[in-house]
């Protein structure tokens, strides 16, 4: 069975977009506090998967153009 690759990007898109918003939702729970270790932690992560999902927009375009 050959690995679509196309596929295979849109799925960890998917799965980037979800954590962004996972992390996005847990920010703005106010169970985390602004300023401390944590919220830093989680802006980073964030800021790390919404990057991640850009970079495999890029992929797709260009899988999608070959």
């Amino acid at each position: 069975m050959a690995i679509n690759p196309i596929e295979r990007a849109q799925m960890l898109k998917a799965l980037a977009s979800e954590t962004t918003a996972a992390i996005g939702a847990l920010a703005d729970s106010g169970e985390v506090a602004p300023g401390s270790a944590v919220f830093d932690a989680v802006a980073k992560l964030a800021i790390q998967a919404n990057g991640i999902s850009n970079v495999l927009v890029e992929v797709l375009n260009e899988l999608r153009t070959r």
